[in-house]
């Protein structure tokens, strides 16, 4: 990976097609600023094709694969490459941002920690938010639809931080965190 990467890494993602993404606090990357998140190839050189602007404003914390290609990154930035995008953004297999993914205003407040991808291709977001999500009391723990709407029979507000979860075998929900 020569120089790699400046800052912190907060998370790593393996592709199906074994590149390789990797968020966090960093700059840049072997010497290339790329602002928070690069791609890299399965050798760990930077992968050309992957390109995100002036990316992030903040870290990111939290990446998530859709079976369609589609990257949903989780964090506390509020702007992606220019574009306001509170703390939830979903991107093109190259980098560009999905427009069709609709998060509206994000997250009031808080952090996203932690993103999975239902099979159902729902999307379980957890975190340090408290507030609201799209006009919607978003407390640690939600859940959206593929669009990024919110999902209103998803009801599992948390009294304090959430910072890790994954699936069982069998899909249920293990959380872990600061909440009782």
């Amino acid at each position: 990976v020569g120089l790699g990467a400046d800052a912190i890494i907060e998370t790593v993602l393996i592709q199906p097609d074994n590149k390789i993404l990797v968020g966090g606090h960093f700059s840049s990357f072997n010497g290339k600023m790329v602002s928070r998140l690069v791609r890299l190839n399965a050798d760990g050189s930077i992968d050309p094709a992957f390109n995100i602007g002036n990316g992030f404003d903040k870290y990111i914390y939290t990446i998530a694969l859709q079976s369609d290609g589609k990257i949903i990154l989780g964090g506390n930035f509020v702007n992606y490459n220019g574009t306001a995008q509170k703390r939830i953004v979903r991107l093109n297999a190259d980098g560009s941002l999905d427009s069709t993914f609709q998060s509206g205003s994000g997250f009031s407040k808080g952090d996203v920690r932690s993103i999975l991808i239902q099979p159902d291709g729902r999307i379980i977001v957890g975190g340090t938010f408290s507030g609201t999500y799209r006009n919607n009391i978003a407390m640690r723990l939600i859940r959206l639809l593929k669009s990024g709407d919110f999902d209103p029979s998803f009801d599992a507000r948390l009294n304090s931080k959430l910072y890790t979860m994954e699936f069982t075998a069998n899909y249920r929900l293990m959380i872990g965190g600061d909440f009782n």
